[in-house]
């Protein structure tokens, strides 16, 4: 049997055998309503005639990026998908053409979109689409140059992919990317041969592809050079993508992609939003999320707009905050659901039932089994809780506020500092509250972290029955900024 290659973007080894395997399927991505004046492609290099493009940026140490979809329309930019969290190659990006071939590197710069393939049928894109077979291959073997970096329907080389045996998922949908000439047929018959200009030091079969998850790991794995998105969110941009727009993706940090001229007018101004994976819901989802920060920040602050998956209110916070004006010394990690789960389903619990303000390791108990606000088998039991208490634990912020409804206040029970709870309350010109779960709460976020060993402090906001009005969102805001700013 042929070896199977680790020089395109799968890690693989010749142990990986059995048929595709459907992938949880995380956070879904609905498509969002096109927002015109989407600055960031008028400043990339490489854009040319492309009328849609997929945008890879902001890596981390921990090899995530950013990934954000746009679509031209007239000569106007528009958002249309993202931003959402990718995965990228095992060891990070490097200049496409300092790449070699098995490095686990992801190239940088400009490329080119499709055509398609997968494990199943078309999703329903206007991408050129393959369903790929057992016998179907992609080939990087540096002993035959006239095959490097090709599909080929059948065959055997020393290096090379059987799609059909890749383990997790990752090609149930897949769209090449055009880095070093890759050659992909539609015919199940055409042997392709190597493009002109292949180069075999380089490497290939790079891919926008789906992100693999191991049975039993609540964390997504890198690629080997690919970027990689959640199942449906790959299925959203396949369904989106257009080969009459001549779609292109761009893939670097913002200092290797955007123009000198752009990067030297936006020196002076807040940076632009990150975005960061924390964890995963029970069911698979992911946990976003998105921090910005003002121009020297000394202090953070935690904002959770949903942990009860049916009281939505704080959703409406969390989005002002992506784009209000923040205080010269404070960042601000807007996280707009730790509950994935529940939201999806409207419920309060997540995809196991379980309360997650029921289900931190301070005061818990075993209580509520069988109903909305079952406690769950254990204390902190659910991955979700176990994410959002390692993020705290990184970030150390100097507040934390998590909302709620219906109630109406802000909550002075197991406050760390009444002080600055009446402090917020006034400035978010709502009550101060005293709410006690009817006689004792067990498990909350907020008691867990006001116990905990750190500097900071927790407060939960409780919005009223009524739905908010702007005005009012905007001073619920400006006062958590102005706040959590000043402790």
């Amino acid at each position: 049997m042929a070896a199977v290659a680790s020089a395109g973007c799968l890690i693989a080894t010749a142990a990986v055998v059995g048929p595709v395997q459907a992938v949880p399927a995380p956070e879904s991505v609905s498509r969002v309503a096109p927002l015109a004046g989407a600055t960031l492609p008028t400043q990339l290099i490489g854009v040319g005639s492309a009328q849609q493009l997929i945008v890879v940026t902001d890596p981390t140490p921990t090899r995530y990026a950013t990934l954000t979809a746009y679509q031209k329309v007239g000569s106007v930019w528009h958002r249309m998908l993202g931003p959402m969290t990718a995965r990228i190659g095992r060891n990070g990006f490097v200049k496409a053409a300092n790449r070699v071939q098995g490095t686990g590197t992801t190239p940088t710069g400009s490329f080119a979109l499709g055509p398609s393939f997968g494990s199943g049928t078309s999703p329903g894109t206007a991408m050129p689409y393959r369903t790929f077979d057992s016998t179907d291959r992609w080939v990087y073997d540096k002993s035959d140059p006239s095959t490097y970096n090709t599909y080929q329907p059948s065959g055997n080389w020393d290096n090379q992919e059987k799609l059909s045996q890749i383990k997790y998922g990752q090609y149930r949908y897949a769209v090449v990317i055009g880095y070093n000439h890759p050659v992909m047929s539609m015919s199940a018959s055409t042997r392709p041969h190597a493009s002109a200009g292949v180069n075999t030091r380089l490497g290939g079969g790079i891919f926008l592809h789906v992100t693999k998850y191991i049975p039993g790991n609540s964390h997504s794995e890198p690629t080997a050079g690919c970027v990689s998105v959640d199942l449906l969110q790959m299925k959203a941009l396949l369904k989106w993508l257009n080969p009459a727009k001549n779609p292109r993706i761009i893939i670097g940090s913002r200092s290797t992609i955007v123009r000198s001229s752009a990067l030297k007018a936006s020196s002076a101004v807040t940076p632009l939003m990150t975005t960061r994976t924390i964890g995963y819901s029970r069911s698979g989802r992911a946990i976003m999320a998105y921090h910005r920060a003002g121009s020297s920040p000394t202090r953070e602050l935690v904002v959770i707009g949903v942990i009860h998956g049916d009281e939505r209110k704080g959703l409406a916070v969390t989005t002002l905050l992506k784009s209000l004006k923040l205080p010269t010394n404070l960042g601000v990690w807007i996280i707009p659901t730790m509950n994935p789960d529940g939201m999806r389903s409207d419920v309060r619990g997540n995809a196991r039932g379980v309360d997650l303000n029921r289900n931190f390791p301070y005061l818990w108990r075993s209580a509520n089994a069988g109903t909305s606000r079952w406690s769950g088998p254990s204390a902190a039991s659910e991955p979700e809780t176990k994410a959002v208490k390692a993020f705290l634990a990184k970030v150390k912020p100097k507040l934390v506020v998590i909302f709620h409804s219906p109630l109406g206040g802000v909550d002075s029970y197991g406050a760390k500092s009444l002080k600055t709870v009446k402090r917020f309350a006034k400035a978010a010109g709502y009550p101060v509250g005293y709410f006690d779960c009817a006689g004792g709460c067990h498990g909350t976020l907020t008691q867990w972290f006001n116990n905990h060993s750190y500097s900071g402090q927790a407060i939960t906001f409780e919005f009223g029955s009524a739905t908010p009005s702007r005005a009012s969102i905007r001073r619920v805001a400006t006062a958590l900024t102005s706040v959590a700013s000043s402790l």
